[in-house]
C-alpha cells in the first residue's frame, strides 16, 4: 500500500517543497553571481587567462541552468497556489522569493553582457608564466553565444515554459547533466502521488470517524431511551404494588367488618335464647 518514499539529492523528504526549493537555488544563484563578480575585474587586467575565462562561464552556465530550474519551480507553485485556495495563506512567501528571483535574474544578465563585452584576451606572447593548472583550458574552444541563447530564453514571456528543462546553450564539458533535473522532476511527481494518497487516507479516515460518531451518537440514544424506558417500568411496578396493597387492605377491612357483624349476631343470639328459656 505504501511506497518508498523519494529522496532527491541534498534534499530532506520534508524539505521537498517549492519554498525550500526556491530558497535553495536562490542561495546557489548568489554565491555563483558573487563569486563571478568578485573575479569580473580580473577579466580587465593582466591576470585574465582563459583558465579564468573558462570558470567564470562554467560559474554562469550553472547560474542560467539553475534560474531555468527555478522558472520550473515558481509556475508550478504558482499553479498549486492558484488550484488550492486553502495555500493562499503562503502567497506572501511566494511573492517575496519570486520578487528576489526576478532580481537575481536581472543581476546575472548583467554579469552575463559585462563578461560578453570584456577586452580581448592576451596573445600567447604575453601570457607564458600562466600556471599549468590554467593551461588545461588552452585546448578548449570558448563560446560565449551561450549568455545570448540564455537571455533570449529569460526575455520571452509568452513562451510554454518546458518544466525543469536543461537549456540547450550549455556546452557538453561543462553543462548541467539530464540527470538531477529528471530526477528532481521524477521527485515531485513521487510526492504529489504521496500527498494525493495521504488525501485519500484522511479521507478515509474522516468517513470512518464520522460513521463511528453516528453510531456512538445512535448508542448514546438507545442508552438514553433504555434508561427512560427502565423509570417508566420502575414506575409502573411502583403503581401496581401500591395498587395490590391497597386492594389487600380494603379485603382485610371488608373481613374485619363482617368478622364484627357475624360475633355480633351471634352474641345476639345467645342472648335472645337465654331470654327465652
Amino acid at each position: 500500500m505504501f511506497t518508498k518514499r523519494f529522496k532527491p539529492p541534498a534534499y530532506n523528504s520534508y524539505d521537498l517543497k517549492y519554498e525550500k526549493l526556491v530558497a535553495a537555488n536562490l542561495k546557489h544563484i548568489r554565491a555563483e553571481l558573487l563569486y563571478t563578480e568578485h573575479n569580473q575585474g580580473d577579466l580587465l587586467n593582466s591576470y585574465a587567462s582563459k583558465g579564468l575565462v573558462a570558470t567564470i562561464q562554467n560559474k554562469l552556465e550553472n547560474v542560467f541552468s539553475l534560474i531555468s530550474v527555478t522558472e520550473g519551480y515558481i509556475d508550478e507553485w504558482e499553479s498549486d497556489l492558484n488550484r488550492t485556495p486553502g495555500l493562499k495563506h503562503v502567497e506572501d512567501s511566494f511573492n517575496k522569493l519570486k520578487s528576489q528571483f526576478q532580481q537575481e535574474v536581472a543581476r546575472a544578465k548583467q554579469v552575463a553582457e559585462a563578461v560578453k563585452n570584456r577586452p580581448p584576451l592576451p596573445t600567447a606572447d604575453n601570457n607564458d608564466d600562466a600556471s599549468t593548472a590554467e593551461s588545461v583550458y588552452t585546448t578548449n574552444v570558448i563560446d560565449y553565444n551561450f549568455i545570448n541563447d540564455a537571455k533570449s530564453e529569460l526575455d520571452c514571456d509568452d513562451r510554454i515554459v518546458q518544466h525543469f528543462a536543461v537549456p540547450e546553450y550549455v556546452e557538453e564539458d561543462h553543462k548541467l547533466t539530464d540527470s538531477l533535473i529528471d530526477q528532481r522532476d521524477k521527485g515531485i511527481h513521487n510526492i504529489r502521488s504521496q500527498l494525493q494518497q495521504a488525501r485519500d487516507i484522511f479521507v478515509d479516515i474522516a468517513t470512518l470517524v464520522s460513521v463511528q460518531d453516528g453510531g456512538l451518537q445512535k448508542l448514546e440514544t438507545n442508552l438514553k431511551d433504555a434508561a427512560k424506558n427502565s423509570e417508566e417500568t420502575v414506575y409502573d411496578i411502583e403503581s401496581i404494588t401500591v395498587g395490590r396493597r391497597r386492594v389487600a387492605r380494603r379485603k382485610r377491612t371488608w373481613l374485619y367488618g363482617i368478622s364484627s357483624v357475624a360475633v355480633s349476631l351471634t352474641l345476639y343470639y345467645l342472648h335472645y335464647m337465654r331470654l327465652l328459656l
